[in-house]
């Protein structure tokens, strides 16, 4: 079990790294291309910079979103699970003290 979360915690790592690293790569590349397009404006940079952190905050609002609106449906089928698990004790217990 250990062994499987460690592997687990190494891919997590592993891809955030790759993410990360993709993630600037592509940043200096607009950055590039926009300072092309506006004759070299030391706004280019500022403009670039604001609108990529500002793609990252509205992806991970997006994404907090998607985590919990998971948890709210695990959370439904961990009760439905429960109940049905429960209903069925509930009427074994019933069963076995009418057979008894």
């Amino acid at each position: 079990m250990l062994n499987q979360s460690n592997q687990i915690a190494k891919k997590a790592i592993l891809l955030s790294f790759l993410s990360g690293f993709l993630s600037l790569g592509l940043e200096v590349i607009w950055i590039r291309l926009f300072g092309f397009f506006t004759g070299g404006l030391p706004q280019a940079f500022s403009i670039t910079l604001a609108l990529f952190l500002l793609g990252i905050a509205i992806g991970s609002l997006i994404g907090k979103q998607v985590c919990q609106e998971g948890r709210k449906e695990g959370r439904k089928e961990g009760r439905k699970e429960g109940r049905k698990r429960n209903d069925r004790i509930y009427r074994e217990d019933l069963f076995t003290l009418g057979c008894s």
